[in-house]
């Protein structure tokens, strides 16, 4: 799992040379979940993180601040 704002959204980005692009080629596997949004700051992107980690089963989280 991903969190961060729009550098790590990756707009206007071709998806293969986002950060969550290059860590499914690392890992080789699209297994990678994206939670970045334009805009976000700590405090939202933390409500972020609280909402969706019970969803998904997550070995790791990247906070990218």
């Amino acid at each position: 799992v991903l969190v961060g704002d729009s550098f790590l959204l990756g707009s206007c980005v071709d998806k293969k040379d986002t950060i969550t692009g290059n860590l499914e080629k690392i890992s080789g596997s699209n297994k990678v979940l994206n939670l970045g949004y334009s805009g976000n700051g700590p405090l939202i992107e933390y409500a972020t993180l609280k909402e969706f980690l019970p969803l998904v089963s997550a070995e790791y989280v990247i906070w990218i601040y």
